[in-house]
C-alpha cells in the first residue's frame, strides 16, 4: 500500500510538471452543488493526515449520527471542504447543514492555511477557543446562529487578514472594552462585523473607530451601555450601522452626521439615547433607512432630514420629540415608503404636503398632540396600506375623498380624536381593509350598513362614540371578523340572531349600551371567543348553556343586566375553584372574570397545578396575600400572588382593579417582573407573574451559600438593574408608577442573578380610588423619613428606599444604624459584606464607589435634594468616577460628602443660572452648573469627554482665575433669565450654556469678527429652543452684515428720547417678576450675538436699530454677549423687561441676560452708573 501511495504521488507530480497548472474540481456542498476551487497536489502526508484527523475528531453529526459525507481517503473530496494544490485545507463551508456538536472539539491550530470557515446556522455549542488566533490567513469567519457561549477571545485580534466576522445569534457574553481592549481595533481589513443577538455588555469600544474599512457594523440585541463613541464617526466607508436594542445612553455624536456620508442604514432604536436628533444627519444623502425609535430623544424634528431624498424608511416613534412636523418632509422625501412619528409630543397640524409622498405605504402619526383636520391631500397616497392617526386632537369630519381613493388600505386607525359627523358611505370602497378603529370620537348616526361590504375585515372597533340605532345585520356577514367592539354607544334593540355566523370571533364587547332581549343561543357557535363582554345593558333571559364550552374563554362579563337562572355547570367547572361552585343563581354583578396577556394560561391549569392553592405550594406571604409556585402543563412555571379576599368585597372594586391591572400588563422592561395576567372574583383574586428561580434579594443575602455566589460584579449589576427599572416606572410610564414598597423582599433574582423589580404598582392596584395622600405603603426600614409627618407619597420615596437597598446589597444586611450614624469616619471596606473577598478589579471598585455615593445622595433627609431615578440610572451608564485613593482608605464620610449634583425638573416660575465650569474636553462637549443664589441646583452634562466631566462646587467655581475667553466666573448674585446663548472664544473653543424653556422658539446666532474697517456680524446658524436642555453646534453660514462705524454710544441718561422709550417699555411689558433685589425678568431669547470685540455691543445696537421699528438701549454689567430679542408669537405672555433702579431711575440688566421687549428689541450696552447693581 505504501508503494502504491508513492507511485500515486509521483504521477501527480508528473502531471503538474507537464501542465504547470492546477486541477480544478467542483464538489457537492450540504445544500446541493456548491462550486469552489479544489487545488489538488501533494504535500507531506503527515501534515495532511493531521488535518483529516482533526475533522473526524470533532465528532460532529447532523441528527443521524456522524457526518456521513466525511468518508473516503481523500478529505479534499468531502462535502464542504476546499484544499490548495498541496492538499492542505483552505476552506470549510458547512453553513446551514444542521450540524450538531461541540466547537471545543474543533482544533483550530491544525488548520494553519485556513482562509474561510463557514459554520453558521447550525446547532454547535461550546465556546470560541483561544486557538482561533492560530489562523493567520483567515479572511472569512462565520459562526453565527449557533449556541456558542463564553467570551470572545482577544486572540481574534491576531487574524490581521480578517475581512468578514459573523458571530451573531449566539450566547456570547463579556465586556468588549475589557475582554478585547485593543485587539479589535487592529483588524484594519475588516469590512463586516456582526456581533448581534448575543449577551455582550459594557461600553462599545472606542477602538472600533480604527476599522476604517468597515462596511457593516451590527451590534444589535446585546446589553451594551454607555454613550455611542464619537470615534464611530471615523468609519467613513460604513454603509450599515445597527446598534439597536441595547442600553445605550447619552446623545448621538454629531460626527456620525458629519462623516458617514456613505451610510445607507442607520438603526439606533430600542436604547435610552437622549438629546436632540443631530441636524448634521442632513448630510447623509445616501440613507435609505433611519430608525431612531424607542429612545428618549427630545427637541424638534430637524428640518435637515428633508435633505435625505433617497430615504425609504423614517421611524422616530416612541421618543419625546416636540414641535410641529416640518412641512419640508412632505416636499422632498418623495421616495418614502414608511413614516412613523408615533408616540411623541408633536403638535401642530398634519402637513398638507404629505400628499406628495406618493410611494408611502405606512403612515403612523398616532399618540401625539396633532390638531386641525385630516388633510384631504392624503387622498393622493394611493399606495397606503396602513394609516394610523389615533390618540391625537384631530377634529372635523372624516373626508370622504380620502376613503374613496385609499383602496389599498388594510389598517385604518383614527381612534381617540375629536372627529364628528357621520361615517362616510365611501368607506365601502376600502375592500382590502383588515382593521378599522374609529373608537373614542364623536361620530353619530347609525352604524353604516355599508361596512358589510368590507369582506376582509378582521377587527372593527367603534366603541365610545354616539352611534345609535340597532346593530346592522350586514355586520354578521363579516365572517373573517375576530374582534367586534361596539361598547359605550347609544345602541338599542336585540342582539342579531345571526351573530353566531361570526365563527372566527375572539373578542366581542357590546357593553354599556341599551340592548335588550335574550342573548342569542347561536352565540355558542362562536367557539373561538376568549373575551365576551355584554355588561351594562338590559339583556334578559337565562345564560346560554353553550358559553361554558368555550375552550379559549378567559374573560367573561355579563354583569349589570337582567339575566336570571343558574350559571351553567360547564361554566362553573371551567372557572371557579371547587369551594365556590354552589350551583346557585349568581347575583347581579358577581360574575368573575379572568384574563391573561398571552392567552396561553388557562384557569383550570392553575387550580390543578396548585391543588387549589394548597399551602405546600406557598413560597411567601405578605401584607396583601400569599405567593404560590405553579408548574403548568406547558412546562412553564409561574408565580401567583393571591390576595386576601376579605379586604375586597366592594362590587366597585372589580372594575377599578381591572383597569389598573390592564395598565400594569403593558409594562415591559428587562428589569421588571413580567405580569402575565390576573383573575378577578370577589372570592378568588390573584396576579400571574413570571417565576424567579432564586427568589428575593433578601433571601439570597441571608443564605450564606447564595451570598458567596452573589459576587461583587453580580451585586453591582443588580443595583444597576433596579435603578433602570425605577427610572422606567417613574419617567417612561404614562401615568408614572410609584412603587411605594421598594425593599430587598420585592427585588427578585433569576437563575443568573439578574434583578427584577416585583410588586410594582401594587398599592395603586389595590387602592385605585385613593390619592397619594391616603395610601401609606412600604416596609419598615425602607420608608422615607418624610412619611412620618406627611402622607404625601412621591417618587422621591422610592428613591430613598432604593438608597437603602443599595447599602443592603453591598453590606450583605440591612444598613440599620449606618443610615443615621454620626461616626462617618468608618472605612468603606469595613462595612462591605465580609463573606466576599474585597474587590480588586478597578472597574468593580469604581462601580461600588459610584453606587454608594449615589445611595447616600438618595438617602438625603430632604426629598428635593434626592436625585431623580433617571439621573441615577444615567450616572451608572455614563459617569466614569476616578477613585483617587486606595480603596481601603476611602471613608463613608468621603462618600457622603462627595459632590453629586443633578439637574432636577426646573420650576418654570424660577429663573436659573447656567455657568460654564469647564472647557470642552472634546469638540462639542462641555459641562456646567445650575445654581440659584448660593446653592447648587444641579449639574448639566453636555456629552462625554475622554476622562469624564468634572463636577464643580461653587467654591471651586469662584476661586477660578478665569475662563479661557478671559471672563471671570460669575458670582452668586448673578441671576440669569430662562434662555440659551453661546460664548465664543477662539475658533476651536466653543462653549455652550442653557437652561430649560417652556416653549419652542427659533434663535438666530451671530458671531462677531473684527475687520480692518470695523466689525462684521456673521449669522452662523439658528437654534430651536424647546423643552429640555438643548445643546447643538451651529454651522457657519454666509449671512453677514457689515458695520463700519466703531464709535461707541454715549450714556443713555443724557438722551431723553431713549428715556421716553424706557418709560413706554415699562408700561407695555406686563408684570415684573422679581428675581433679585434690583432685577426682574420675563422672557426667552430669539437672537443672540456672541464674541467679545471691544465695541461689539454698541455696534450691534446700531445695527439692530436699523432692522426693527423701535429699539431700547439700557445699561448693564460688562459682558461678553449682547442680544436682540423679539416677542414670541407662540406664547404672547413670554415677554420681558428690565428693572428700574430706585436711586437713579435707570433701567438696568444683568450681565449676559438677553431681554425681550414687547414689539421691539432690547440689547445690552456697556454703560455703567457705578451703583451696587452695576459695580
Amino acid at each position: 500500500m505504501k508503494f502504491l501511495g508513492f507511485v500515486l504521488l509521483e504521477l501527480v507530480l508528473l502531471v503538474i510538471a507537464i501542465y504547470g497548472g492546477n486541477l480544478v474540481k467542483t464538489l457537492p456542498g450540504c445544500n446541493g452543488d456548491v462550486p469552489f476551487t479544489l487545488e489538488t497536489a501533494a504535500s507531506e502526508l503527515s501534515a495532511i493526515q493531521l488535518e483529516r484527523d482533526a475533522l473526524l475528531n470533532t465528532g460532529w453529526g447532523n441528527g443521524s449520527g456522524t457526518l456521513t459525507w466525511w468518508n473516503g481517503s481523500d478529505h479534499c473530496n468531502w462535502t464542504g471542504i476546499a484544499c490548495d494544490v498541496q492538499g492542505s485545507i483552505i476552506g470549510i463551508d458547512l453553513n446551514n447543514c444542521g450540524i450538531e456538536g461541540d466547537l471545543n472539539k474543533f482544533n483550530f491550530s491544525r488548520f494553519p492555511n485556513l482562509e474561510f470557515l463557514k459554520l453558521g446556522s447550525n446547532y454547535l455549542n461550546g465556546s470560541l477557543q483561544l486557538q482561533v488566533g492560530d489562523l493567520p490567513k483567515l479572511y472569512y469567519l462565520d459562526l453565527s446562529r449557533n449556541q456558542l457561549t463564553g467570551v470572545i477571545p482577544q486572540e481574534i485580534g491576531s487574524m490581521k487578514n480578517l475581512v468578514e466576522l459573523h458571530l451573531g445569534g449566539n450566547l456570547f457574553l463579556g465586556d468588549l472594552v475589557y475582554d478585547l481592549p485593543s485587539t479589535l481595533g487592529g483588524l484594519t481589513k475588516l469590512k463586516i462585523m456582526d456581533l448581534s443577538s448575543n449577551s455582550i455588555y459594557g461600553s462599545i469600544p472606542s477602538t472600533l473607530g480604527n476599522l476604517t474599512n468597515l462596511r457593516l457594523l451590527n451590534l444589535s440585541f446585546n446589553y451594551f451601555d454607555g454613550p455611542i463613541p464619537s470615534s464611530l464617526g471615523h468609519l467613513t466607508n460604513l454603509r450599515i450601522l445597527d446598534l439597536s436594542s441595547n442600553s445605550l445612553v447619552g446623545q448621538i455624536p454629531s460626527t456620525l452626521g458629519h462623516n458617514l456620508t456613505l451610510l445607507s442604514t442607520l438603526d439606533l432604536s430600542g436604547n435610552q439615547i437622549n438629546g436632540s436628533i443631530p441636524y448634521e444627519f442632513g448630510n447623509l444623502k445616501h440613507l435609505f433607512v433611519v430608525d431612531l425609535s424607542y429612545n428618549e430623544l427630545d427637541g424638534p424634528i430637524p428640518s435637515t432630514l428633508s435633505h435625505l431624498t433617497n430615504l425609504r424608511i423614517l421611524d422616530l416613534s416612541s421618543n419625546s420629540l416636540i414641535g410641529p412636523i416640518p412641512s419640508t418632509l412632505g416636499h422632498n422625501l418623495t421616495l418614502l415608503t414608511t413614516l412613523d412619528l408615533s408616540r411623541n409630543h408633536i403638535n401642530g397640524s398634519i402637513p398638507y404636503e404629505f400628499g406628495n409622498l406618493k410611494h408611502l405605504d405606512h403612515l403612523d402619526l398616532s399618540n401625539n398632540k396633532l390638531n386641525g383636520t385630516i388633510p384631504t391631500t392624503l387622498a393622493s397616497l394611493t399606495q397606503l396600506t396602513n394609516l394610523n392617526l389615533d390618540f391625537n386632537k384631530l377634529e372635523g369630519l372624516l373626508p370622504p375623498q380620502v376613503l374613496l381613493n385609499l383602496t389599498n388600505l388594510r389598517i385604518l386607525s383614527l381612534g381617540s380624536n375629536y372627529l364628528v359627523g357621520l361615517v362616510p358611505s365611501s368607506i365601502r370602497y376600502l375592500t382590502n381593509l383588515w382593521s378599522l378603529d374609529l373608537s373614542n370620537n364623536r361620530f353619530n348616526g347609525p352604524i353604516p350598513s355599508t361596512l358589510g361590504h368590507l369582506s376582509n375585515l378582521s377587527k372593527l372597533i367603534l366603541d365610545l362614540n354616539k352611534f345609535h340605532g340597532s346593530v346592522p345585520h350586514e355586520l354578521t356577514r363579516l365572517t373573517h371578523l375576530n374582534t367586534l367592539h361596539l361598547s359605550s354607544n347609544l345602541l338599542v334593540g336585540q342582539l342579531p340572531i345571526t351573530i353566531g355566523g361570526l365563527f372566527n370571533l375572539q373578542s366581542l364587547d357590546l357593553s354599556n349600551n341599551s340592548f335588550s332581549g335574550p342573548i342569542p343561543s347561536r352565540i355558542q357557535n362562536c367557539s373561538q371567543l376568549n373575551e365576551l363582554k355584554l355588561s351594562h345593558n338590559n339583556l334578559s333571559g337565562s345564560f346560554p348553556q353553550g358559553i361554558g364550552d368555550f375552550h379559549y374563554l378567559h374573560m367573561l362579563d355579563l354583569s349589570f343586566n337582567n339575566l336570571e337562572g343558574e350559571i351553567p355547570i360547564s361554566l362553573q367547572n371551567k372557572f371557579l375553584p371547587e369551594q365556590f361552585r354552589d350551583n346557585k343563581a349568581t347575583k347581579n354583578g358577581d360574575l368573575f372574570s379572568i384574563w391573561n396577556y398571552d392567552g396561553k394560561i388557562a384557569f383550570e391549569d392553575i387550580i390543578e397545578a396548585t391543588e387549589d392553592f394548597d399551602i405546600k405550594y406557598c413560597i411567601g406571604t405578605g401584607g396583601y396575600g400569599s405567593v404560590y409556585r405553579a408548574h403548568l402543563p406547558s412546562c412553564k412555571t409561574v408565580a401567583l400572588k393571591k390576595f386576601h379576599h376579605s379586604e375586597f368585597e366592594e362590587p366597585t372594586f372589580i372594575k377599578s382593579f381591572e383597569n389598573q391591572a390592564r395598565v400594569l400588563l403593558e409594562i415591559r422592561h428587562r428589569n421588571i417582573v413580567k405580569l402575565h395576567g390576573y383573575c378577578l372574583h370577589r372570592k378568588c383574586m390573584f396576579l400571574i407573574y413570571e417565576y424567579m428561580e432564586r427568589g428575593s434579594l433578601f433571601y439570597v443575602l441571608h443564605n450564606n451559600d447564595e451570598a458567596v455566589e452573589f459576587g461583587w460584579f453580580k451585586r453591582v449589576n443588580v443595583i444597576k438593574g433596579i435603578a433602570h427599572a425605577l427610572s422606567y416606572l417613574h419617567h417612561s410610564c404614562t401615568p408614572k408608577i410609584i412603587h411605594r414598597d421598594i425593599s430587598s423582599n420585592n427585588i427578585l433574582l433569576n437563575s443568573e442573578f439578574h434583578a427584577f423589580v416585583g410588586d410594582f404598582g401594587l398599592a395603586r392596584l389595590l387602592h385605585s380610588d385613593s390619592s397619594n395622600r391616603t395610601i401609606l405603603a412600604g416596609t419598615y426600614g425602607y420608608i422615607a423619613p418624610e412619611l412620618a409627618y406627611t402622607m404625601v407619597v412621591t417618587e422621591k420615596c422610592d428613591v430613598y428606599s432604593f438608597g437603602v437597598v443599595v447599602l443592603e446589597t453591598l453590606m450583605g444586611s440591612h444598613p440599620g444604624q449606618l443610615l443615621s450614624s454620626l461616626d462617618q469616619n468608618i472605612i468603606l471596606i469595613d462595612v462591605l459584606d465580609k463573606r466576599l473577598s474585597p474587590p480588586e478589579d478597578q472597574t468593580i471598585v469604581q462601580d461600588i464607589v459610584v453606587a454608594l455615593s449615589l445611595a447616600f445622595a438618595c438617602l438625603s433627609s430632604k426629598p428635593k435634594s434626592r436625585p431623580m431615578m433617571k439621573h441615577v440610572s444615567q450616572e451608572f451608564l455614563i459617569r466614569k468616577t476616578r477613585v483617587s485613593k486606595p480603596f481601603h482608605e476611602i471613608s463613608i464620610a468621603e462618600l457622603k460628602n462627595q459632590e453629586m449634583c443633578f439637574v432636577d425638573e426646573i420650576d418654570e416660575s424660577r429663573m436659573m443660572n447656567f455657568v460654564i465650569s469647564e472647557a470642552p474636553p472634546i469638540e462639542g462637549v462641555a459641562s456646567g452648573v445650575l445654581f440659584e443664589g448660593d446653592s447648587v441646583y444641579g449639574e448639566a452634562t453636555v456629552g462625554q469627554g475622554e476622562n469624564g466631566l468634572r463636577v464643580w462646587s461653587l467654591k471651586e467655581l469662584y476661586s477660578e482665575s478665569g475662563n479661557k475667553d478671559g471672563t471671570v466666573p460669575f458670582k452668586e448674585s448673578v441671576m440669569g433669565v430662562s434662555a440659551l446663548m453661546c460664548l465664543v472664544g477662539d475658533e476651536g473653543e466653543w462653549k455652550w450654556i442653557g437652561v430649560e424653556t417652556q416653549a419652542l422658539h427659533e434663535c438666530d446666532v451671530f458671531k462677531v469678527q473684527t475687520e480692518q474697517d470695523g466689525l462684521c456680524f456673521d449669522k452662523i446658524g439658528s437654534l430651536l429652543i424647546g423643552r429640555g436642555l438643548e445643546y447643538r453646534r451651529l454651522p457657519k453660514i454666509a449671512n453677514s452684515v457689515q458695520v463700519c462705524d466703531g464709535r461707541r454710544d454715549k450714556d443713555i441718561r443724557n438722551r431723553k428720547k431713549d428715556a421716553d422709550e424706557y418709560d413706554q417699555l415699562q408700561f407695555t411689558c406686563g408684570i415684573h417678576k422679581l428675581i433679585h433685589e434690583c432685577i426682574s425678568f420675563r422672557g426667552d431669547i430669539n437672537v443672540c450675538i456672541v464674541g467679545d470685540p471691544s465695541c461689539a455691543k454698541s455696534q450691534f445696537l446700531k445695527y439692530a436699530s436699523g432692522i426693527v421699528s423701535r429699539s431700547v438701549y439700557t445699561s448693564g454689567k460688562s459682558s461678553s454677549a449682547a442680544g436682540l430679542t423679539v416677542s414670541s408669537p407662540i406664547i404672547p405672555t413670554l415677554t420681558a423687561t428690565v428693572a428700574k433702579e430706585l436711586d437713579t431711575g435707570e433701567f438696568c440688566i444683568e450681565a449676559g441676560a438677553l431681554m425681550l421687549a414687547d414689539n421691539g428689541i432690547c440689547c445690552i450696552d456697556e454703560f455703567d452708573d457705578g451703583s451696587g447693581c452695576n459695580s
